[in-house]
C-alpha cells in the first residue's frame, strides 16, 4: 500500500506541474486592474447590504405594528411586564375583601411592584440616552449593524476610487 500511495502522490504532482506550467506563465494584473475589480466587489458587496438593510426595516416596522416581542428591547420588556403586573395586582384588590390579609398582602405587594415600576423605567431611559444594547430591540440592533456596514462599504468605495485615480496619475 504504501507504494501505491507513493505513485499517486507523484502522479497528482507532475499532473499539476503539466497542468499549471512554469511560474512565470501566471498572467500579471496591474495594480489599475486590481483597483477595478475590487471597486466592482465593493459595490456589489454594498447592494447587498442596502438590500439587507431594507428586508430588516420592513421586519422592524412589521414586528412593531404588530406588536412582536422582536421589536421589543430588554428593558421595555421589564417595563411591559411590571405594568402588567400593577395591573393584575389592582384586579386582585378589587375581588379583595378590605382590612383582610390578603387585602394587606396584595396592597405590599402592589407597592413594591410599583418600586419596580419605576426603576425599571429610569434604567430604560437611562439606557436609551446612552445608547446600551439592553435598551435595543434585536431588529433595531440588526438595523443598526447594516447601517455600520453599509457605510463601512461606501467607505470603502470612497477609498477603491482613490487608489483608481491615484493609479491613473502614475500614468
Amino acid at each position: 500500500m504504501g507504494f501505491h500511495r507513493h505513485l499517486s502522490t507523484a502522479a497528482l504532482a507532475a499532473a499539476a506541474a503539466l497542468t499549471l506550467g512554469a511560474a512565470g506563465a501566471w498572467a500579471q494584473v496591474s495594480p489599475t486592474q486590481e483597483d477595478r475589480s475590487q471597486l466592482a466587489a465593493d459595490r456589489a458587496a454594498l447592494a447587498r447590504e442596502r438590500a439587507g438593510a431594507a428586508a430588516d426595516e420592513a421586519r422592524l416596522r412589521r414586528d412593531k405594528a404588530e406588536g412582536r416581542m422582536a421589536a421589543e428591547s430588554k428593558d421595555s420588556m421589564r417595563v411591559y411586564r411590571d405594568q402588567r403586573a400593577i395591573t393584575g395586582i389592582k384586579k386582585d384588590l378589587a375581588h379583595d375583601r378590605p382590612g383582610t390579609l390578603q387585602d394587606k398582602t396584595d396592597r405590599a405587594f402592589l407597592a413594591g411592584e410599583h418600586k419596580a415600576l419605576a426603576s425599571d423605567t429610569k434604567r430604560l431611559e437611562r439606557n436609551r440616552a446612552q445608547g446600551r444594547m439592553e435598551a435595543t430591540s434585536p431588529d433595531a440592533a440588526r438595523v443598526q449593524q447594516d447601517r455600520r456596514a453599509i457605510a463601512g462599504q461606501e467607505k470603502a468605495i470612497a477609498e477603491d476610487k482613490a487608489d483608481l485615480r491615484a493609479d491613473q496619475r502614475k500614468k
